[in-house]
């Protein structure tokens, strides 16, 4: 004969399985999401010489599948850069293809 079980209270069992479920997938995103700021990505770094342009850095570097513009949008977001303006001797990161 098969034992029957009968709920108590309803409003608890239901709170358990919501709190079950919420610890289940909370835990699922934390483990399967990547934080938005950081990365695996690894990077190149060059010394700007005189004459150096983002420009010119981004045709040498990068192959021509790349749109320049996008390389360069890319060098200014991974150094923080607010303008394309270049020192020289200024350690610049470039992004891996």
């Amino acid at each position: 004969m098969k034992k029957k079980y009968k709920l108590q209270n309803k409003k608890r069992f239901i709170i358990a399985i919501c709190i079950i479920l919420s610890v289940i997938i909370s835990t699922t995103l934390l483990v399967t999401r990547r934080p938005e700021g950081k990365t695996d990505e690894t990077y190149k770094e060059i010394i700007i010489y005189p004459g150096d342009t983002l420009w010119d850095i981004a045709v040498e570097h990068f192959d021509g599948s790349t749109d320049v513009r996008k390389v360069i949008y890319d060098i200014k977001k991974l150094n923080e850069m607010s303008s394309s303006e270049l020192s020289i001797g200024q350690i610049v990161k470039l992004p891996n293809q």
